[in-house]
């Protein structure tokens, strides 16, 4: 693995951003907060900006707070793709962009990264898919706002032990107009994603999807959901690195923990 050709950023909130030589991707990209004001409140943060001219980018689902079409009409190259799942791939086409239908379980080539999407379960019924990323011996996983599922040890089964794993953990119950509130979260909770990190063998797990909003009832985060994530991983033994928006991962750490 050659570090000096590899970073690996989050973004605001589910987002990532994966460069590897001359190649960029994103994945669940957002920055426009404001497009969410009216319905989970004010952010608690700034918006980081991905690189411009993106060579692709990835969607889990297409919530908008993990959909940006405004954004990836100012950053993705015009050639570049957008591989979703095969159920948003009209949606995406129409908004402009050249949509690529993931096949779960296929992998995929995206210029020099193999990609498969894999099987996720949506809070809200929805669409949704994670995906492995794989590029010069690195496995990174990215799990958008999935519920827990079964699949965990199927994908530790196919992989083997996931470099980096990049979860969710804000646990979130909501009260949106018209809907009847369940009280059960509708993505990871802090300690449903230490099990995952800790099933999926992850040598190192990213928490992402939280801190940003918080709009009770409307849009109620897991309490003190970094704190709580912390201690459930250390009681599992899984690592973690907690990188800011705007950040970087260590791949050193990573590497180090594969040595």
């Amino acid at each position: 693995m050659n570090n000096s050709t590899i970073r690996i950023s989050r973004l605001s909130w589910a987002g990532i951003q994966i460069s590897y030589g001359s190649s960029t991707i994103v994945i669940d990209l957002l920055e426009n907060l404001e497009a969410l004001r009216s319905l989970v409140g004010a952010p608690r943060g700034e918006a980081v900006p991905s690189a411009d001219q993106l060579d692709a980018a990835l969607v889990t689902h297409l919530h908008a707070d993990h959909y940006d079409p405004l954004t990836l009409r100012r950053r993705l190259r015009s050639d570049a793709d957008v591989l979703c799942h095969v159920a948003n791939e009209a949606t995406i086409n129409g908004d402009g962009f050249h949509a690529r239908a993931a096949v779960i379980d296929q992998p995929t080539k995206v210029g020099p990264f193999s990609v498969t999407a894999l099987s996720a379960v949506g809070g809200l019924g929805e669409p949704q898919v994670s995906y492995m990323v794989e590029f010069d011996g690195l496995k990174v996983l990215h799990c958008g706002d999935t519920l827990w599922h079964g699949n965990w040890w199927k994908i530790r089964e196919r992989f083997g032990s996931v470099d980096i794993a990049f979860l969710p953990i804000n646990g979130v119950t909501i009260e949106f107009p018209g809907m009847k509130p369940s009280g059960v979260p509708v993505d990871l909770t802090p300690a449903q994603a230490a099990a995952a990190g800790d099933i999926l063998g992850a040598k190192t797990v990213c928490p992402i999807h939280y801190k940003l909003w918080n709009n009770p009832p409307i849009y109620s985060e897991w309490p003190d959901a970094e704190k709580v994530f912390l201690a459930a991983a250390a009681k599992r033994g899984v690592n973690v690195q907690i990188v800011e928006p705007g950040e970087e991962v260590s791949i050193f750490a990573v590497q180090s923990l594969s040595s």
